[in-house]
């Protein structure tokens, strides 16, 4: 028995009735999504697999230089330098809790 398609502009008609260059449209563009999925899924698997240590390092280094740029003797103002403050005690209390898990 032959496929039926589902979707799209052949939908009802089955797939030896269906131009060729259309089919080989739907392989690429159904390819090109596996990939887009592996990599996604793989990024995930990264992030997950991340070491804490790392991730503090960064979040560290980033609190620094952004402190750094808004201090107000460095010529920053001090509503930025407390806001910059204040997210980086958040994002501690965020890895404390992640480094729970």
């Amino acid at each position: 028995m032959p496929y039926i398609f589902q979707f799209g502009k052949y939908s009802g008609q089955s797939i030896e009735v269906i131009p060729a260059d259309y089919l080989e449209w739907r392989i690429k563009d159904s390819e090109e999504w596996i990939e887009r999925c592996k990599q996604e899924l793989q990024r995930r698997k990264d992030v997950e697999e991340a070491d804490q240590a790392w991730v503090e390092r960064i979040a560290q280094e980033g609190y620094r230089s952004l402190a750094k740029k808004t201090h107000p003797d460095a010529g920053g103002n001090e509503t930025a330098f407390r806001a910059v403050q204040a997210a980086y005690e958040q994002l501690k209390i965020i890895l404390k809790e992640v480094k729970a898990l």
